[in-house]
């Protein structure tokens, strides 16, 4: 539990009756997926409505985020890849759109994040492997809901971040338990994706196009993204990285055009039951295509 009695106790007014909400909202849940009663549907409501008193950024312009995907080889057993073609690297078809935190199977939504290290770090790649790395931009305004630490905590952002806030009140309870149900590793358990899929799917009705969340695979403060609609980002290229035996993301060595960045990585053992992961010192060198 998030928080216990004596924290929601000491809540303010009216975080705190939206966080005593929640909490039978996500009883509900846990019995009926698509049947809630009316003090549910209510508290969602009620929930909608606070978002633009405290939740509402913009996403400007020109705003980049990125998306990677790990390679299929090209043969079998060989160590040859072909780099994702761009119109590869959106949001899946529909028949193969898994569970997402924000979405059902076969509702597919674009899922990015605040940069390359992160997008990297979140799809688990195993060492030796090769992956693609997709830029994408904002083509026109979004409206987005911000649900980071960072986002509500200091106000106004800082100019860097390419992110543009109204006005802030606080709610500081049902900000924790909104960034942990969108950022928490779920232990390979979509029925925990359930509460987040419902809240993504009212915020989408109420004309929302994105949503931003804490990233708890990156250790670098950085953050995550749920697209809602996508007619308004646009991807601008595709780069290609090899992971090798010490954590490093090297160039691939099949392509020409080479450009050069590097991050710092963290390391440690495996999250989520996944089969590894970028968590050590490493850096991260791209190439172009």
């Amino acid at each position: 539990m998030l928080l216990n009695e004596e924290n929601i106790k000491n809540l303010k007014s009216p975080d705190k009756e939206l966080v005593q909400g929640f909490m039978q909202f996500e009883k509900e849940l846990a019995e009926y997926r698509f049947h809630r009663s009316p003090e549910s549907d209510k508290w969602l409501e009620q929930f909608i409505l606070y978002l633009k008193y405290d939740f509402l950024c913009y996403l400007d312009v020109g705003h980049k985020f990125y998306r990677a995907r790990n390679h299929i080889p090209t043969i079998r057993y060989t160590d040859q890849y072909e780099v994702h073609k761009p119109q590869d690297m959106g949001a899946p078809p529909k028949f193969v759109s898994s569970e997402g935190r924000a979405n059902a199977p076969g509702i597919p939504l674009l899922y990015g994040a605040s940069n390359k290290e992160t997008a990297a770090i979140e799809i688990r790649s195993n060492i030796g492997e090769s992956i693609s790395i997709a830029t994408f931009s904002v083509s026109s305004r979004i409206k987005c809901l911000d649900f980071t630490y960072d986002g509500f905590l200091r106000d106004p952002l800082p100019l860097n971040t390419g992110i543009m806030r109204e006005r802030s009140c606080p709610f500081e309870g049902m900000l924790m338990i909104v960034n942990h149900i969108f950022s928490t590793p779920t232990l390979n358990n979509p029925m925990q994706y359930i509460p987040s899929q419902v809240i993504s799917e009212a915020i989408k009705i109420k004309g929302y196009e994105a949503i931003a969340f804490e990233s708890r695979r990156s250790k670098s403060s950085k953050y995550n993204f749920v697209f809602l609609k996508v007619d308004s980002v646009k991807i601008e290229q595709v780069e290609s990285f090899n992971v090798d035996l010490h954590l490093d993301l090297k160039v691939n060595p099949s392509h020409d055009n080479k450009s050069t960045l590097e991050f710092k990585f963290l390391q440690g053992p495996p999250l989520n039951n996944g089969p590894g992961g970028f968590r050590g010192l490493g850096t991260i060198s791209g190439v172009t295509k």
